[in-house]
Order: structure tokens, then sequence, then C-alpha cells
């Protein structure tokens, strides 16, 4: 919708990098992949793709909670979209935390 009102070349694309930890109270904080995937493994539970949005999703019913976290297939599914609005300029938020395999992605999805 913004990039038929204000044209893709005046669009920045910010793209999260980071994850979101719900708890069953309601709260919710951000979380890296690295969090995730120890608190995947201390729950015993697996990471799933989300058909819809293709992040990664992992809940706990023990625990109490639900995370969802981009992955590398998640951002190029994004940059991908973006780029076929005409979206060219791009902005990565959390990049300590991402997916250390988002980077060697990132190397040949951005310079096309």
């Amino acid at each position: 919708m913004r990039t038929a009102e204000v044209g893709s070349s005046r669009i920045v694309a910010e793209i999260p990098l980071f994850g979101y930890r719900w708890d069953r109270n309601g709260t919710a904080r951000r979380i890296t992949f690295a969090e995730t995937r120890a608190e995947v493994a201390a729950g015993a539970v697996t990471l799933a793709r989300d058909p819809a949005s293709r992040s990664l999703r992992a809940s706990s019913s023990a625990g109490g909670w639900e995370i969802w976290v981009p992955d590398r297939e998640t951002i190029e599914t994004l940059i991908a979209a973006a780029r076929r609005l005409g979206v060219s300029r791009f902005a990565l938020s959390g990049v300590s935390g991402a997916d250390p395999e988002i980077w060697t992605a990132l190397r040949t999805t951005v310079t096309r």
C-alpha cells in the first residue's frame, strides 16, 4: 500500500532479525536466534516453519511460552516480496542476534 502511495524508490523496508517470546501471562520480549535455540533445546520442543509468514515458531505448554523468530529463509522471503513491489533499500534491525546463516545469504541477495 505504501509503495503505491509514495513510490517504491522512497521506501526503506526495515527487517527485524530478532524474534519474540510470548509468555502465558501475555508479556512479550525480544529474543535472539541463539536464545531461541537454547529455549527450544531446554524445553525439548522443535522449531517448525509457519507456512504463511515463513518464520520459525515453537511453543511449550509446560514452559508457558511461544516463540516466533526469523531465520535465513524468512529474511530471504521478506526481501524477495519487497523487491517484487519495487523496494530496493533495506534496513536490518537486531543484527547482533540474527541467524548466522543470514550473512551468507545476504551476500548474494544484496548484490542482486
